[in-house]
């Protein structure tokens, strides 16, 4: 399963794979680098996809009103 979406500049994908042994392996490639992580089931790597996503959508705001307020 792959998909992408936008943070503006930025894109970010990520990669659900469910691996030999029955886990399934995330990886989420941003601009900052990658996350890699590992669950029991796909329902919980599918939440915590749905978590770093927020993550990274408030870690943009952070920098965009860091950027935008004076020195």
């Amino acid at each position: 399963m792959l998909d992408l979406f936008k943070l503006d500049p930025e894109r970010v994908r990520w990669d659900l794979v469910e691996s030999e042994d029955g886990l399934y392996r995330l990886m989420v490639h941003h601009a900052r680098g990658r996350v890699v992580e590992t669950f029991r089931t796909r329902e919980q790597a599918l939440a915590r996809i749905h978590k770093l996503e927020e993550l990274l959508l408030r870690a943009l705001e952070a920098d965009c009103s860091q950027s935008e307020s004076p020195q």
